[in-house]
């Protein structure tokens, strides 16, 4: 069977389609998971406060949308009463 001049062009694109579709869905489950379990933390001030009263995060990346870093933190009891915390103090302030 002779190849066709497009096989390599068709290759490359359903690889490239593939690699998309599994990059969407990668990113809906960490949004999915994001919301629930984890929390998104794009301000420097609280990434600090956080850290300073003994949270650690779990990793640093970017947004898709937007590029911007932010800092992934586990939502537990004590990060949401210390964020609960910092936003009371930052309005009173």
């Amino acid at each position: 069977m002779k190849k066709c001049e497009n096989d390599d062009y068709r290759t490359v694109i359903h690889r490239f389609v593939m690699i998309v579709l599994v990059r969407i869905k990668f990113e809906r489950l960490i949004i999915i998971l994001t919301k629930e379990q984890f929390y998104r933390c794009f301000d420097q001030k609280l990434k600090w406060y956080l850290l300073e009263n003994g949270c650690q995060f779990l990793l640093v990346a970017r947004s898709t949308t937007s590029d911007d870093k932010f800092w992934l933190f586990e939502r537990t009891g004590e990060f949401e009463e210390l964020l609960m915390s910092y936003k009371r103090n930052k309005y009173n302030d």
